[in-house]
């Protein structure tokens, strides 16, 4: 049990000195008259995107928790349970870096942003993979439950990819 709760531990520092020194190093002086237009703060950036979090946020617990149910955890309500406690740590994080990693990369190719996207999905579904693992125990194995996450995030992914697009077709003809 001891070596669950360090994994836990080790990989939420880890999560939040990759967001912290994002942090940091997105908040550049800005020097005013110097002929650009200031760019929002950090902070400034990362309250307008809230209503877009949570969206996104129940968006992603509603999507996995169905297809959770659908495809694995039919048998065993406490998978839901594991999904459920999953996006609720794992969701904010990722949006934490994300957007302190946009932030930095504002003015820079659409191709920039996906190297981050990457490795902070990756490093979600790894996340999930061990809490469903912590949560469902003996119930559970490494690979059912990788299998799981990178299934379960990859259609909250798609879907919501799809459910951007539709809004954004829809909004275009009004």
């Amino acid at each position: 049990m001891k070596n669950k709760k360090f994994l836990i531990l080790f990989l939420y520092f880890i999560t939040l000195g990759l967001s912290l020194d994002s942090f940091i190093m997105a908040n550049p002086v800005v020097i005013p008259g110097d002929g650009f237009p200031a760019r929002p703060t950090f902070w400034e950036s990362f309250y307008e995107g809230l209503p877009v979090f949570f969206i996104g946020f129940l968006f992603a617990i509603i999507i996995e928790s169905i297809f959770g149910y659908i495809l694995f955890f039919r048998k065993n309500k406490k998978g839901i349970s594991a999904v459920t406690i999953a996006n609720l740590i794992s969701f904010p994080l990722f949006y934490l870096y994300l957007t302190s990693t946009l932030y930095k990369s504002q003015f820079l190719p659409l191709s920039s942003m996906l190297p981050p996207f990457i490795f902070g999905e990756s490093a979600v579904i790894f996340f999930e993979m061990f809490i469903f693992k912590i949560v469902l125990r003996k119930e559970i194995t490494y690979k059912k439950a990788f299998t799981a996450s990178l299934s379960l995030n990859l259609t909250s992914l798609l879907l919501g990819f799809v459910a951007v697009i539709v809004i954004n077709i829809i909004q275009s003809r009004l």
